[in-house]
């Protein structure tokens, strides 16, 4: 809906939705919601309620670990934050969301992320490192595919040639400046064409306003009433953002033309919608335009009440951007401090948490996810622990199980180590031949047996017994009951041994 232009209709379904989601427990649905809920507010113009669904959308993104999910919420809030003046805080969340979307495969969301990271350098007027961006982004997507996309990265991109206009104009470069600007109102025209071709209505009325701004600065006045007529025309209902945009760039154009009369009306309107915002900016310069108009009419009383609330407006606007810097700075470190327990709930889910070796479960995922690829399966334990338990005490039976782990986790081993319950282990190796794992395996059991021990216990002494497998296109239950055999092999003949085939004699060690 959103996507056609009917995110009034929309915005009204989500307190509705929310309810919904919360019922069903579902945490993915209901941050995605809270996220589509925050882009509706930037496209309807409610910053502030915007940037609350951000907040609890990344929150939940969070908790989720959902990277892609958190990069979105982020780069929607980047460009909430500038549209209540916060560029600095902008662009730190403009940078976030690009680092975030670069780590997953999606190009539609990394284009996402740098058009908003390019969003925040217009708006500090840093269009030549904005522009790359804007291509960049237009570069990842396929315009046939994703229309709605390519429309509004036209659009933006627009924008920054007619930031690039007048700051040439302003040092005297007139020619340079109108050539700007005539490239901003061909990206325009191909903006309007891709919108127009899916139904974007959002992005087209955006398009035919700046595109009737972009026109007028130029003279062409026939082109900007007709990008405006045809705006009027649009079906659907328009949203309070849009319904601003569209008043105050035709009162403008109609103040350009002399027909003062006929502007003043349309600026007035803009204006009494802006009152209701809480939008400081809208507020401020639907105000601005509506006192200009009425000076040029010689209401000069008028005027001056206008310009005055103007002033109050802009003076509200700084102290409101000083108030959401704290309440930014306030979630920031709440959203660090909310990432830094998932971060330690997601490693205690998948730590052994008195070794600190991965568990069975992250174990099970491992060699899952190693698919039909090779690899050698090894079942390590410890010799005759329960006698170490019952000899030396369990503290010391824990000392040892933890030394143990170090020396698994040792890089002198090229293997994935992981505790599968009491003393005993488990050996992923990878694409390794049984020849390696069987070098690696006795390396790790001369390691054990020959450490000193003494520290731990007067005249302990360590071994380990370890069944090597292989996966030869067999599952993955066959390839572990094979190495648990073997194990129990290396048990029955004496312990302190690796065991890598059925042979009887083979592969015996002494310690």
């Amino acid at each position: 809906m959103s996507r056609t232009g009917r995110s009034v209709e929309a915005f009204r379904r989500v307190p509705k939705l929310l309810r919904q989601a919360r019922r069903r427990r579902d945490g993915r649905p209901f941050a995605e919601l809270l996220t589509q809920a925050s882009w509706l507010c930037l496209q309807l113009g409610y910053p502030d309620a915007g940037i609350e669904f951000v907040i609890k959308a990344r929150q939940r993104w969070t908790v989720l670990g959902e990277i892609a999910g958190r990069a979105r919420a982020q780069a929607i809030g980047s460009w909430l934050l500038n549209e209540v003046g916060l560029i600095d805080e902008g662009f730190v969340e403009a940078e976030a969301a690009l680092d975030l979307a670069s780590k997953v495969e999606d190009k539609g969301l990394l284009a996402f992320a740098y058009n908003c990271k390019a969003t925040t350098l217009a708006l500090c007027r840093q269009d030549g490192l904005g522009i790359p961006l804007f291509e960049r982004a237009l570069a990842l997507i396929d315009p046939d595919k994703n229309p709605a996309a390519a429309a509004l990265y036209l659009t933006n991109i627009a924008f920054s040639f007619v930031s690039l206009a007048e700051l040439a104009e302003a040092g005297g470069k007139v020619e340079e400046g109108h050539g700007h600007r005539r490239r901003a109102i061909d990206y325009t025209r191909r903006a309007i064409e891709a919108a127009e071709g899916c139904g974007d209505l959002w992005t087209l009325r955006i398009a035919f306003c700046n595109g009737a701004e972009y026109a007028a600065d130029l003279g062409w006045f026939d082109l900007a009433q007709d990008y405006l007529d045809r705006c009027e025309q649009l079906p659907g209902e328009t949203g309070f953002r849009e319904r601003i945009h569209f008043l105050f760039t035709k009162g403008d154009i109609l103040r350009r033309l002399g027909s003062v009369h006929e502007a003043l009306p349309l600026c007035a309107e803009a204006a009494a919608l802006g009152e209701k915002s809480n939008n400081a900016d809208i507020r401020s310069q639907t105000l601005r335009r509506l006192a200009d108009v009425e000076a040029d009419l010689g209401l000069f009383e008028q005027a001056l009440e206008h310009f005055r609330a103007f002033h109050d407006a802009s003076t509200w606007q700084m102290g409101e951007l000083t108030r959401r810097r704290s309440i930014i700075a306030e979630v920031q470190q709440d959203s660090e401090r909310l990432r830094r327990e998932v971060e330690d709930y997601a490693h205690k889910a998948a730590h052994d948490s008195l070794t600190g070796l991965k568990n069975r479960r992250k174990f099970e995922e491992a060699v899952t996810s190693l698919g039909g690829a090779p690899y050698v399966l090894g079942i390590v334990d410890l010799d005759r622990f329960k006698s170490i338990n019952d000899t030396y005490s369990h503290l010391t039976g824990d000392a040892v199980l933890q030394r143990i782990a170090g020396m698994l986790e040792s890089p002198d081993f090229d293997w994935q180590a992981y505790r599968l319950g009491g003393e005993e282990f488990a050996l992923l190796l990878p694409r390794a031949t049984m020849d390696d794992a069987r070098a690696a395996g006795e390396h790790l059991r001369r390691k054990i047996s020959c450490a000193l021990w003494s520290d731990l216990g007067q005249g302990l002494a360590v071994t380990i017994s370890l069944g090597l497998a292989e996966r030869n296109d067999r599952d993955r239950s066959t390839v572990m009951a094979e190495a648990d055999r073997r194990l129990y092999m290396a048990k029955s003949r004496g312990r302190n041994r690796v065991v890598s085939d059925d042979s009887v004699d083979t592969f015996s060690y002494s310690a």
